[in-house]
């Protein structure tokens, strides 16, 4: 019989996948809009729609469920950008309330009930001045200054998580990508770029760890099977920078003519656009807990072939 496992925002870009990648486990979804457009849903055993603000249902339901293990991808997350407007009411935005509020009180539920609960996080926590950065990193030793809003908030909801519950786990990524999904990822987003036209120069300067979702889906099996503590940096097994991934993107789906439009540009000598919110600029993970515990990360190339392939075979 296979293991119960709930996990929030399963309909979203990265609790779908994992779902999606880890059939061995019957996944209870849970989230606050049905989306019945993603791919793989059928791969639900139960899916139940849940206002994450709730905490009285939020209660019944995992103090009513076998799952002793809850992964928490839910988020309100309309993008970096996006997010930057709400700096100015800070703890009564709507990203507080979702991301911290809610996330302490499913902690304090997990720990009333004896589960423990997984934690989808970010590199954005770190202001990207020492990157690439390793799991004893201190993120609260951080500028807040030259974060996104995103980055504190999802800062503050890892203090609440491990501090209201006693069994967690916190795994870290950035830019996650997949083959296919409803709404664009970091490489749907350069592929549409260069289909308009637009891909014409990327930051060469800029230190990153994108990740393959199917990849991620792998760190998190371990985690979900090892119940293990503490905070798990998960990414791609060496560092690459925007400009270089967007070239091997391209490169391997439209050949290297194609790519060769792609110019060098430098991040810490562009002046930062009105609305546009600050990214880490020596950013990107380095990952020791996870590989501890059997994960092999794949390289950046690696996961863009895997990429690749998928996506040769939607379009064709």
């Amino acid at each position: 019989m296979s293991k119960e496992v709930i996990i929030t925002g399963s309909s979203g870009l990265v609790g779908s996948r994992i779902v999606d990648c880890l059939p061995r486990f019957s996944f209870h979804g849970v989230a606050r809009e049905v989306n019945p457009e993603y791919p793989g849903r059928e791969n639900l055993k139960k899916y139940s729609r849940y206002d994450i603000l709730n905490v009285k249902e939020l209660e019944q339901l995992i103090g009513e469920s076998p799952a002793e293990v809850i992964v928490h991808c839910a988020a309100f997350f309309p993008g970096v950008d996006q997010l930057e407007p709400q700096r100015i009411q800070g703890r009564d935005s709507e990203a507080w309330n979702v991301n911290v509020k809610a996330s302490k009180s499913l902690a304090e539920i997990c720990e009333k009930h004896g589960r423990h609960l997984i934690l989808a996080g970010t590199t954005y926590v770190f202001d990207g001045r020492n990157g690439p950065y390793t799991e004893g990193d201190d993120p609260n030793l951080c500028n807040p200054k030259i974060m996104s809003f995103y980055g504190i908030v999802k800062r503050e909801q890892e203090k609440v998580v491990a501090d209201n519950c006693s069994s967690y786990s916190i795994f870290r990524f950035e830019m996650p990508y997949r083959t296919l999904f409803t709404k664009p990822d970091f490489a749907r987003r350069l592929l549409n770029l260069f289909v308009d036209g637009k891909l014409t120069s990327m930051f060469s300067d800029q230190s990153i760890t994108p990740i393959f979702l199917d990849e991620l889906a792998r760190a998190v099996e371990i985690l979900i099977e090892s119940k293990a503590q503490g905070v798990f940096h998960i990414g791609s097994a060496d560092i690459t920078s925007p400009y270089l991934f967007a070239v091997d993107l391209i490169t391997r789906l439209y050949g290297s003519e194609a790519a060769s439009i792609i110019q060098k540009a430098n991040y810490s000598e562009t002046p930062l656009p009105e609305g546009k919110a600050q990214r880490p600029l020596h950013g990107g993970v380095l990952m020791g807990k996870i590989v501890k515990l059997g994960y092999e990360p794949k390289t950046n190339s690696m996961m863009i072939q895997d990429f690749a392939r998928g996506f040769s075979r939607i379009q064709i």
